[in-house]
């Protein structure tokens, strides 16, 4: 299950991508990969858009209103 994401992506409101997840480790006992970005959460400008993309071609995104808090 842990190799099935192959990148993340970070995209402001516009649909301009504006960080790229780094692969850092393996998390919950090498169940699933870990992406680290350049900045924390906080950081970054509301409303963005995160895109988890799969080996598979397929593509999940999820909308994220705040950064700055955590959503599961």
């Amino acid at each position: 299950m842990a190799h099935f994401v192959d990148k993340v992506v970070l995209k402001d409101s516009d649909g301009k991508v504006i960080d790229r997840g780094r692969h850092s480790s393996f998390g919950d006992t090498g169940t699933r990969k870990k992406f680290v970005f350049r900045k924390k959460g906080e950081s970054y400008p509301k409303n963005i858009t995160v895109e988890v993309h799969k080996n598979d071609g397929t593509v999940k995104s999820y909308k994220i209103p705040e950064p700055s808090k955590r959503y599961d």
